[in-house]
């Protein structure tokens, strides 16, 4: 069975209950969960409540579901969602944000050959719009939660009853808001990259943090920009993946939400690439094969290792069908830098990856500075910017393929050697198209 995935947008039901979304084609092995608040996908909002959750139908028929959550409201103090990292879904409530207090959640409850469902546990009527991108097919999934040691050193993730090729995690922090995601792949551990943010309270944007770091999947940092609770991947094993920590926790509470994949079939591969400061395509760079999948992230004026001011972040999602890819995005921008005070806001729309704006004054001047959508060919990918602005900024991603797309033209194994191009005197192969299902693409809000 051939690796594939499915993107898309719904609206969050407004009562407990069961909640089926389909995923045409694909019973789902994993599923990333993204929203921001937003209602619709044109509007933003004075809030943000950003939400991240993976949810996993691991072997052995067990549902998982681990969940990151962060509330901001214009103004107001902002703070994680009560208990820190969930076993759930989680949407926090914005009359609450100096707290964070849940105010919808749910869990991974059942999936079928081309659905999964939600249980809400808990729902305040809301009618937020939720991106979604499932994995499936060849695909094995797992998920976990881990520490970030307070000494430097090796420590791991075991237990997978699958040996992983890609991990994405979703780190968290106390003392504030936070919400980020990271990226690792078997075949290209040393281009592994992190993207967190940090905002103490939601009223002082100078104090409120972006970091992109590559090198490494976890870096938290601290109102005043300094790189707390690093972590980097070393290396994937028969059953989990081992890390270093190479800067430690100062406190308890620093870790990560992680999402483990395998398969057979399965390969990635991460890495950056510099936003255009005009409309333009920018390739994938490494890849030579068609693209399955696409995650990536991106913070406002974020490059390689660098931290900076304010919070105006994306995550997308987006999904191949053979013909074009389809996006899901979730953005969030709050504490903006340029800011006279605290500016929240929130969108959400149908592209591989959105970055709010810097602008001040009202949360609706949040537009989207940034906006891309994935292009996909049999031996390659990019992300083609529709929209952008002159700010250097670094988009990072993650690349997720299916080995027998190129085993005609390679020895096989995993990784990007595994995946040169065809021989140039064959030219493009138009059966390559037919040997698997395509899948999809992610990218960034944090």
């Amino acid at each position: 069975m051939a690796v594939g995935a499915f993107a898309g947008l719904f609206i969050k039901r407004a009562s407990t209950g069961a909640q089926q979304i389909a995923t045409p084609g694909l019973r789902p092995a994993a599923v990333i969960l993204l929203a921001s608040g937003a209602t619709s996908t044109t509007a933003s909002r004075p809030s943000v409540r950003g939400s991240a959750a993976v949810l996993a139908a691991a072997p052995g028929g067990q549902l998982q579901t681990l969940g990151r959550t962060a509330a901001i409201r214009d103004g107001a103090q902002a703070g994680d969602t009560a208990g820190g990292p969930q076993s759930a879904f989680v949407i926090p409530s914005t009359a609450a944000s100096t707290t964070g207090e849940p105010a919808s959640s749910a869990v991974l409850a059942r999936v079928g050959d081309a659905w999964f469902e939600l249980d809400w546990t808990r729902n305040d009527g809301g009618l937020e719009q939720i991106a979604f991108l499932a994995i499936g097919g060849d695909v094995q999934a797992w998920t976990a939660r881990v520490a970030i040691p307070r000494a430097t050193g090796m420590f791991s993730i075991a237990g997978a009853p699958f040996p992983p090729k890609l991990a994405i995690f979703l780190p968290f922090q106390p003392g504030g808001a936070n919400l980020g995601i990271g990226a690792a792949a078997g075949s290209s551990v040393t281009a592994q990259w992190g993207l967190s943010t940090f905002s103490p309270d939601g009223a002082d944007p100078t104090q409120a943090r972006t970091r992109l770091v590559t090198g490494s999947v976890l870096s938290c940092t601290d109102g005043a920009g300094t790189a707390i609770a690093q972590a980097q991947v070393t290396g994937f094993s028969a059953n989990g993946i081992s890390l270093r920590a190479t800067t430690a926790a100062p406190a308890a509470g620093f870790g990560a939400q992680v999402l483990l994949l395998g398969g057979p079939d399965l390969v990635g591969l991460t890495g950056t690439l510099a936003k255009p400061s005009a409309p333009a395509a920018a390739a994938l760079p490494g890849v030579t094969w068609r693209p399955l999948a696409l995650l990536t992230a991106g913070g406002r004026g974020a490059g390689a290792n660098a931290t900076v001011e304010g919070v105006s972040i994306g995550i997308g999602l987006a999904a191949d069908d053979g013909v074009s890819p389809a996006g899901a995005g979730s953005a969030a921008a709050a504490d903006r830098a340029g800011s006279a005070n605290a500016v929240a806001a929130s969108l959400v729309a149908s592209s591989a990856f959105l970055r709010p704006g810097a602008a001040s004054g009202a949360p609706g001047a949040a537009a989207a500075a940034v906006q891309a959508d994935a292009a996909f060919s049999e031996y390659g990918g990019a992300l083609t910017f529709a929209a952008t602005d002159a700010i250097a900024e670094r988009t990072a991603f993650l690349v997720i393929g299916g080995a027998r797309r190129a085993s005609l033209f390679s020895g096989g194994g995993s990784g990007s050697a595994a995946f040169a191009a065809p021989p140039a005197h064959l030219g493009r192969f138009p059966l390559l198209g037919s040997l698997e299902r395509p899948a999809i693409a992610v990218s960034g809000f944090a």
